[in-house]
């Protein structure tokens, strides 16, 4: 989309926002009860907004111009009632929501013969196929699926996603997609050439589904909270996919061994039974022969190929595990565009229960029963309580 476009679409964001500050004074709710209208944001008033913004706003002559803030406030109006989340929660969820929609139809910003950005620590751009960078100050990593190559210009050489970019080199992307440069320093300086999105620090758009998860002790959290908003470590990846099989029991009363120096000593020793149950049973393995790679972030490919596996599917047999989120698509965990809009944030803990969540409902290899009907049969939950959850929500 043209840049032109873009900023008459960030113009009426701007004008939404600005009547939204007096709006949501008036909603009722707490900034400690979010669940109740997190699925009502997302699902219907957000899209509504967009959809009214790009329908209308972006089409308007300067003189009917003057009447959109009435527009929008009747937009806002029927929303009202629906909405129970305070003021300063509504605005940056809504906020957060609307442009991230606008980001995933199409709005890039072309910088011209160059743009300096700076970042802060958690946020990130996207860049397109053609579009380079290089990262002047700081430390960033260059993310996207699995195993993408990105050229360096500068060392004439090629460097995979999921590693750190190299100071003062210059990355051009030349694959299908996109891929993300996401600030892991306080503060980050990036010239790009080309189109690119500015993409905030993640807001978790699934605290209700963890909710549920935690009701069958699949996803618990952490000391501090379910922690939807940090990427999931490989340990953490592991864990889960144990949950999911119905398993950790037999796991934390295993008495083997594993070879890897790296795996972390808490819990009386409860991380290095997870591993070493996972070893020996063949459901992971190494990033070396010595170290787990327990501390790693996760990607999304090597979490769905965890979720896959608990479904009786082989990597390497019935799916290539950098193509797991295309084969997780024919199975019904993810949906067409999952997959994109999760690169584009980033792969976070908030995506690991929104796919643990719908590989319960997902039929095992070759049956017509699903993996939550297996934990029924296991005797790892109840029918009641299976029932209730796979009824919980909907997308």
């Amino acid at each position: 989309m043209v840049l032109k476009r873009y900023i008459m679409a960030v113009t009426a964001l701007i004008l939404l926002f600005s009547l939204l500050t007096s709006f949501a004074s008036g909603v009722p709710g707490s900034a400690e009860d979010p669940v109740a209208s997190l699925s009502y944001i997302q699902g219907t008033f957000v899209p509504k907004v967009l959809d009214y913004l790009e329908s209308k706003l972006l089409s308007m002559t300067s003189q009917n111009e003057a009447n959109a803030d009435l527009k929008i406030s009747s937009v806002i109006g029927e929303a009202e009632k629906a909405l129970t989340i305070d003021s300063e929660k509504l605005k940056e969820r809504v906020a957060y929501n609307t442009y991230m929609e606008m980001l995933d139809r199409g709005f890039y910003i072309d910088s011209g013969d160059s743009s300096l950005i700076t970042l802060k620590a958690g946020q990130r751009i996207v860049v397109i196929r053609g579009s380079s960078f290089a990262v002047l100050q700081g430390s960033a990593i260059i993310g996207g699926r699995d195993q993408e190559r990105v050229v360096n210009v500068s060392s004439a050489g090629e460097t995979l996603t999921n590693s750190e970019a190299r100071r003062n080199n210059r990355y051009i992307f030349a694959g299908d997609g996109f891929i993300s440069i996401k600030a892991i320093s306080n503060t980050v300086k990036i010239a790009v050439i080309g189109n690119y999105q500015i993409i905030p620090e993640y807001l978790p758009q699934n605290t209700d589904i963890a909710v549920t998860l935690k009701n069958i002790d699949v996803f618990r959290g952490s000391n501090v909270g379910f922690e939807l908003d940090r990427e999931p470590t490989r340990l953490e990846a592991l864990i889960l996919f144990l949950r999911l099989i119905g398993e950790e029991e037999a796991a934390l009363s295993y008495t083997g061994s594993h070879p890897f120096s790296d795996v972390p000593k808490w819990g009386g020793g409860e991380a290095d039974k997870y591993v070493a149950y996972a070893y020996a049973k063949g459901y992971t393995k190494g990033t070396s022969s010595t170290r787990f790679g327990a501390s790693n972030t996760a990607t999304l490919e090597q979490y769905l190929t965890f979720v896959l596996r608990s479904l009786g599917y082989r990597d390497g047999t019935d799916f290539d595990w950098t193509k797991s989120p295309e084969f997780s698509e024919k199975v019904g965990i993810l949906l067409p565009f999952d997959t994109e809009k999760i690169v584009r944030r980033g792969f976070y803990r908030d995506h690991v229960v929104y796919i643990s969540y719908y590989a319960l409902q997902a039929n095992l290899k070759n049956s017509g029963i699903t993996l939550i009907e297996s934990l029924v049969s296991k005797g790892v939950i109840t029918r009641n309580l299976a029932t209730s959850t796979i009824s919980a929500h909907t997308r």
